[in-house]
């Protein structure tokens, strides 16, 4: 089928549609990202430190998971893990640099 433009009004919404689906795209794409980040580390042996996407940061304190506000200018996510002991002299990070 043939687009055929429409009216201006039409194409106005066309576009603002397409820009609001792109910015929700955006987000899950680092919502997924950062996710894999956190299930790789785990299976590895991390424990959680935070999650964070955009200004809004989980992080746990004293064994219990708070939500704050942090703006860190140039990223979007981040997902930062406690590594595990030394395993014959290494540590497992590539299962938790690959999930993301």
């Amino acid at each position: 089928m043939k687009y055929d433009g429409g009216t201006p009004i039409k194409i106005l919404i066309d576009i603002i549609i397409f820009i609001v689906l792109m910015y929700l795209a955006i987000i899950l794409q680092i919502i997924i990202h950062e996710a894999g980040h956190l299930i790789g580390g785990i299976l590895t042996g991390y424990k959680f430190s935070s999650f964070r996407i955009f200004n809004f940061m989980f992080i746990k304190e004293n064994d219990k998971l708070k939500l704050k506000k942090l703006s860190l200018a140039g990223t979007g996510g981040q997902c930062l893990m406690s590594p595990p002991e030394f395993i014959e002299g290494k540590v497992p990070y590539i299962l938790y640099n690959l999930g993301g």
